[in-house]
């Protein structure tokens, strides 16, 4: 039986920038009362995964900005991956170039970049956008895709500076030094946990998603939702064990 779950956030535990349901709250507290171990990965800040998941993010292991700010449940602090400032300053020339490219009606400017110290977030229509909104902005990740590959040799001059580009989230592009897989191997190489006994659950595996790096890493299950999502862990409760790739 699987005994450490890696959970991805908007979109896989809750819809973007949202609070967890109830319902979810209590598969989690449940998987941890089974003896398991729950660990949170996201491209947020550790304030916005508190905003989002509240008093369980006590009893978890959060890993924001995918896992490049990583914590244990006990609040003890493992690392910190901070990006340079030179590292920032090609990032930021290079989403400029891409919210003129990408062309989208934005309500507020100053919303479109965050800069996390360990990451910089740009989102299509805003991080904080109507939720609606930002569902219908890019659902098949088209537009993040398309400006991926349109800047593709750029893409390829952050990486020479140690800086990855991944589609993250609903509507954002995140750049980090380190991408959750990394992450995810270092913290299971520092707790001492089995890899065949963790899984990573997220709803975007596929190839460019920020969740594929964890793909090769441990074993992994793709969900289209926060619906699907809680089925599986209630599932994983009543049977005990569940196959995963």
């Amino acid at each position: 039986m699987k005994k450490h779950f890696f959970f991805d956030m908007d979109g896989t535990l809750t819809r973007s920038r949202s609070e967890i349901s109830d319902s979810m709250v209590a598969g989690l507290r449940d998987l941890l009362a089974n003896g398991c171990d729950v660990v949170v990965v996201s491209g947020a800040t550790k304030g916005q995964i508190i905003k989002q998941i509240g008093e369980v993010t006590k009893d978890v292991v959060v890993m924001a900005q995918n896992g490049n700010h990583t914590e244990l449940s006990n609040g003890a602090h493992l690392w910190r991956n901070e990006l340079t400032k030179a590292q920032k300053n090609k990032v930021f020339t290079i989403v400029r170039k891409m919210i003129d490219k990408a062309n989208l009606v934005i309500n507020d400017t100053s919303d479109i970049v965050e800069d996390r110290i360990c990451q910089i977030s740009y989102s299509l229509i805003g991080h904080n956008a109507p939720l609606e909104s930002k569902e219908k902005s890019d659902p098949d990740k088209v537009i993040r895709k398309g400006l991926l590959e349109s800047f593709e040799k750029e893409v390829a001059q952050l990486n020479e500076l140690g800086v990855q580009a991944r589609i993250g989230g609903t509507t954002c592009i995140d750049f980090t030094i380190w991408h959750k897989g990394d992450n995810v191997k270092r913290l299971v190489e520092h707790m001492g946990w089995n890899k065949e006994e963790c899984v990573y659950i997220g709803d975007a595996l596929f190839e460019g998603g920020n969740d594929n790096s964890v793909v090769g890493i441990v074993s992994t299950q793709e969900v289209v939702s926060p619906m699907e999502c809680e089925i599986l862990i209630r599932e994983l409760i009543k049977y005990k064990d569940t196959s995963f790739r």
